[in-house]
């Protein structure tokens, strides 16, 4: 909507921030003057920046042969997206990496790789207790004062065969970005079933698994992730937003398409620095095999939510047997009994968003309808996302209400 408006304002690029007495300024030529082209050319880079550049996509199924068409038209949807709805992208960033960091927990649970540490970042969104557990372990290898009772390697004796842990020497090490390749579907099973192995799966599963060496470089190299691009972009970025706020502290006018961009670089700069460890434009998964014949998992386990089918309250089934790729909408399962933490955190983001637009509320526009026409629009933005979000918990738990009358009722005509 604020792009509709928008459209209505661009010959005036270059108005006031502050209410004044002159007349808009119309198209500005440059270059000895800061012109109209100028400020479309800055825009859009910054918005190809926070749209194309920024994408990280899943790794295409086995069976998927994406062609150089297919993946620009993947990538112009995403771009799409990016534009109209960078909180959601920003939102479904921070939940990948959250489920990146359970996946985490869980191979630290479930294996005895040993797992590096967290980037300084990361670090809060870890618990308490798992820090303070592995800093205990840490502490107590450096020392020198492991229990043998407590060592990895000494299994229960009565522990069944096909429940005991691998041999450590056979395991690489363990990072996030290992986490980030298994959830993007970086570990493909080919056995009598066909599916994606996320982290979470393969760490209570490992013993079943022939998993070929894999290190924090070998997936690096699969990565087409260019950091130099990634800080040209958010050198871009910076620029813009830097650019801005002198201008607001100068007392010198901006125009509705700089305000546009702006609230696209804030929170595409959130969203390069969450995704900074996920890697970008993996092509094909490293396929893994079971380890003896009759050791193979029963099924895909579908350990994460998909964030389209929460916010249209509407699941899909599939088969078991065959998953070809994991959904680039991913985050951390939610509770049954509760809606999704991902609501509230859009619908946050979505307000925080529209809130951004404020900074233009006293610009100029060619007509006092067009003025109106962007404030409703703000406001529109602001309040929508929370009103609509709002109403799929009420959504859901109204179906989950019917769901158990129907099978209440079967149960008493059975």
């Amino acid at each position: 909507m604020l792009f509709l408006t928008f459209i209505c304002s661009v010959p005036i690029l270059a108005t006031a921030t502050e209410e004044t007495t002159s007349l808009p300024v119309g198209w500005q030529d440059g270059p000895n003057r800061r012109g109209t082209w100028d400020i479309v050319l800055s825009c859009l880079t910054t918005i190809l920046a926070c749209t194309w550049t920024i994408q990280h996509l899943n790794v295409p199924g086995q069976s998927d042969h994406d062609g150089i068409v297919r993946i620009t038209v993947q990538r112009l949807k995403w771009m799409a997206i990016s534009v109209l709805l960078p909180e959601f992208i920003l939102a479904h960033a921070f939940f990948e990496l959250i489920l990146a960091v359970q996946g985490t927990e869980d191979v630290k649970k479930y294996t005895h790789k040993k797992v590096a540490k967290y980037p300084w970042m990361i670090r809060p969104l870890v618990s308490k207790s798992a820090r303070s557990q592995q800093q205990d372990v840490e502490t107590a290898e450096t020392k020198g004062r492991l229990e043998p009772s407590k060592k990895p390697q000494d299994e229960d004796l009565s522990t069944p065969e096909e429940y005991k842990r691998p041999d450590t020497k056979e395991i690489p090490d363990w990072t996030l970005a290992h986490s980030y390749f298994a959830n993007m579907g970086g570990i493909y099973y080919q056995g009598n079933i066909h599916c994606p192995l996320t982290t979470s799966q393969y760490a209570q599963e490992c013993e079943l698994y022939e998993m070929p060496k894999v290190t924090e470089s070998d997936i690096e190299s699969r990565s087409k992730q260019d950091y130099t691009a990634k800080g040209i972009a958010l050198l871009q970025i910076a620029q813009l937003v830097l650019s801005l706020i002198v201008r607001k502290t100068q007392n010198l006018p901006f125009s509705q398409l700089e305000a546009l961009t702006l609230g696209l670089a804030v929170f595409g700069i959130g969203t390069y620095i969450v995704y900074w460890y996920k890697p970008q434009d993996i092509s094909a998964p490293i396929t893994v095999r079971h380890k003896k014949p009759g050791a193979e998992p029963l099924k895909f386990i579908q350990n994460h939510d998909n964030f389209w089918e929460i916010l249209t309250n509407h699941r899909s089934s599939h088969d078991d047997q065959t998953v070809n790729r994991i959904k680039n909408d991913n985050i951390p399962l939610g509770s049954s009994k509760t809606a999704h933490m991902a609501i509230p955190t859009l619908a946050v983001m979505s307000a925080a968003f529209g809130c951004l637009h404020l900074i233009a509320w006293n610009f100029e526009f060619p007509t006092d309808i067009e003025k109106i026409l962007w404030r409703v629009a703000t406001i529109l933005s602001i309040t929508v996302p929370i009103t609509g979000l709002a109403i799929i918990p009420l959504a859901q738990f109204t179906v989950q209400t019917d769901r158990t009358r129907e099978i209440y009722t079967k149960q008493k005509e059975g």
